[in-house]
């Protein structure tokens, strides 16, 4: 009896303290439910444990003991510490979850501040080239037309087209190897009219369907990640341009709206986990090229605003893995050609699209934009060399104040 005594009643007593002690450890919580006492992992394998071990030490005497009811008493202490401490590793988990999500809302916040402020950068420093720089000042050069095509890409002279040789346009995210920083890269601006409506335009350029009918310079393309509803990082592939085999680019690309109806794409080159780049010619891979700032602006012509659409674009590129000379020499041979082709088929394929398929309704609701708060529904984007950024059920910001304009 002696021998009884001495297991059935300490393990009684271990049973009621264990779920004292639990309980009062796991109840040591906030106001809004947050566990501020957390069990490690060793001490919960160890309550663990301690009380598989009791609860069969239970079972097997609880038929044959002659304190029955303290065992059962200690069978229900057994019950009730499993129970608390299975509530805890849940809260422990819940609360877990909570932080992680705290904390990646913190990062994505940071994020898109980062990238807001990316868009905004773009936006200011395009203006200073497209609008305070026009004609052949400060170094740009006017690119005429290549005359073999001339007549047929170009044949009214609604294409100008210029360029200038800058160094990385990406501030402080500019590229900090030495032998870059003092490297000028080409730099690109052209201005078009196009006898198509703005709301034809938007709606043509904005379907990633399209792109391979206009823009033969993107083969592949993908989403990499949606940063908000109006701006993302993309991954894109062009082809062998003469010599220089084929690139991959990821781009960051963002729109908005200005008050007056324009459409605002910018860009700047980036980096992603998802897809790593190559800085080496081979066969086996492209070869990193890089966007690295771009501006295209879509606007109603002022001379004809309901029938005539102006597009404004400025391309900045790192062509990657060339040297400076072989680089020079791809820029003189493509740029008398592929922006009056790449301007002249949009053209053509829009026309081509026809007021047909835009109804009433959707043209009505894309003449109104300017009454639709913050953001709207109104299809966006397009498609250049390094990049193809699609959104065509809308979703860009309405600028109030824009530092860009379109005439």
């Amino acid at each position: 009896m002696s021998s009884i005594l001495r297991t059935s009643v300490p393990t009684y007593r271990w049973a009621a303290l264990a779920s004292t002690a639990i309980q009062r450890k796991i109840k040591g919580q906030n106001n809004v439910g947050i566990v501020t006492t957390r069990y490690t992992s060793e001490e919960i394998a160890n309550f663990d444990y301690n009380i598989s071990q009791c609860k069969d030490w239970v079972n097997d005497s609880l038929r044959t003991h002659p304190f029955v009811g303290l065992v059962k008493k200690a069978a229900n202490y057994y019950d009730y510490a499993g129970g608390l401490l299975n509530q805890h590793q849940e809260a422990q988990n819940d609360q877990h979850v909570r932080e992680e999500a705290m904390v990646q809302n913190e990062v994505d916040c940071r994020k898109i501040e980062y990238y807001e402020s990316v868009a905004d950068d773009v936006e200011k420093w395009s203006h200073g080239l497209l609008f305070e720089e026009e004609g052949e000042v400060n170094g740009w050069k006017e690119v005429k037309c290549h005359k073999m095509i001339r007549d047929k890409m170009n044949p009214n002279g609604n294409t100008t087209c210029y360029v200038k040789w800058l160094k990385d346009s990406r501030g402080n995210d500019a590229s900090q190897v030495d032998e870059d920083k003092d490297r000028e890269y080409p730099c690109i601006k052209c201005y078009s009219t196009f006898d198509a409506p703005f709301e034809e335009v938007c709606e043509y350029l904005s379907q990633e369907t399209h792109m391979s009918d206009y823009n033969h310079l993107v083969v592949d393309h993908r989403d990499l990640e949606n940063i908000t509803p109006h701006s993302k990082i993309t991954w894109s592939q062009c082809p062998q341009i003469l010599f220089v085999k084929p690139r991959d680019f990821v781009t960051f690309c963002h729109h908005r709206w200005r008050e007056d109806g324009s459409q605002i794409v910018v860009s700047q080159a980036c980096e992603h986990v998802d897809a790593p780049g190559k800085s080496n010619e081979s066969d086996e891979h492209a070869c990193r090229a890089y966007s690295l700032r771009g501006a295209n602006i879509i606007s109603r012509d002022p001379t004809d605003p309901q029938n005539k659409t102006r597009l404004t674009i400025l391309a900045h590129a790192h062509v990657g893995g060339v040297p400076q000379w072989a680089c020079k020499m791809v820029i003189n041979a493509i740029s008398p050609i592929e922006p009056f082709r790449l301007f002249n088929t949009m053209e053509n394929e829009i026309m081509k699209y026809g007021r047909s398929k835009l109804d009433q309704t959707k043209r009505q609701t894309l003449s109104s934009f300017q009454h639709q708060p913050e953001t709207k529904s109104l299809p966006a984007g397009l498609s250049q060399l390094g990049y193809a950024c699609f959104w065509p059920k809308g979703g860009g910001k309405i600028t109030r104040k824009s530092t860009l304009r379109a005439d």
